[in-house]
């Protein structure tokens, strides 16, 4: 039997061309494919692991996630490698700044309030009973001057301890540890050493006492009017220097390593913003 081999070979011919053309075909429209795949992709901007085929949110993070199209570079196959175009980056504000070598340091932000200084409170209190008979501090909040007067009291227990000052310096050169005693009396009662040698060497005896104030600062607490009676313990005038404050910050527990005697701080005042 006779076979045609010119129309053999002229159908293999034509066979191989049309698998050869179809490969070709097949493969572009794969590529065309894959590409179309990777442009319908959306990925994390903050997560580029995380991918999906439609809008939505990066479950990690909670940001909108954006399509694949606005990167570049995310055919590698490091899933957490992420190129970015410039207009991508200057979208998601990205900051790069060069990495050093140095010592690590940390910002904690912390609450509290200012408060007065503690070491710089003196209240004035009354050391014997007595009647308020002149007021020099008239309201809450006075700014008062080291040596200015605040009240004038009569005390009557004033008379008998000046009696009393007047033998014992009569007799001091026989009893100096009397005389010394007494006047250390009137020096617990806050009387100045000039006031103790007033009374000492008055001609008449005293029933009214001057208080002054021995530091400057605030008036903060004016517990008395004038007229009113007082006995021993009452606190009658409260001064703040506000020369110095303190600052009370709230550190939590697993702060606690992070700050030592030396820390510098930074104050911003919420009724000054922006002036630390």
């Amino acid at each position: 039997m006779k076979v045609n081999t010119k129309i053999i070979a002229g159908f293999l011919v034509v066979f191989i061309l049309g698998a050869g053309f179809g490969m070709l075909l097949g493969g572009g429209s794969e590529e065309v494919a894959e590409e179309e795949g990777d442009a319908g992709m959306w990925i994390s901007p903050m997560h580029p692991h995380i991918r999906q085929n439609e809008p939505g949110q990066c479950p990690i993070c909670g940001m909108d996630l954006v399509p694949m199209s606005q990167f570049k570079g995310m055919d590698n196959d490091d899933p957490f490698l992420l190129t970015m175009s410039e207009d991508a980056a200057a979208l998601a504000r990205v900051e790069t700044e060069q990495v050093v070598r140095g010592a690590a340091a940390a910002r904690l932000t912390l609450t509290g309030k200012i408060q007065a200084n503690e070491q710089e409170i003196r209240r004035y209190a009354a050391n014997y009973g007595a009647r308020v008979e002149h007021l020099a501090v008239n309201f809450t909040g006075q700014q008062v001057r080291k040596g200015d007067l605040l009240a004038k009291l009569y005390a009557p227990e004033l008379l008998s301890a000046q009696q009393e000052l007047r033998q014992a310096a009569a007799r001091k050169a026989q009893q100096p540890e009397l005389y010394r005693a007494v006047r250390e009396k009137l020096r617990l009662w806050k009387l100045s050493g000039d006031q103790i040698d007033a009374l000492e060497s008055g001609e008449e005896l005293e029933d009214v006492l001057a208080i002054y104030a021995d530091v400057s600062g605030i008036v903060t607490v004016r517990n008395v009017t004038e007229g009113d009676f007082i006995t021993r313990g009452t606190v009658l005038f409260e001064i703040v220097d506000l020369s110095t404050v303190w600052a009370m910050l709230a550190v939590y527990e697993q702060d606690l390593p992070a700050v030592r005697e030396g820390t510098e701080v930074e104050l911003e005042l919420s009724g000054a913003p922006g002036d630390a």
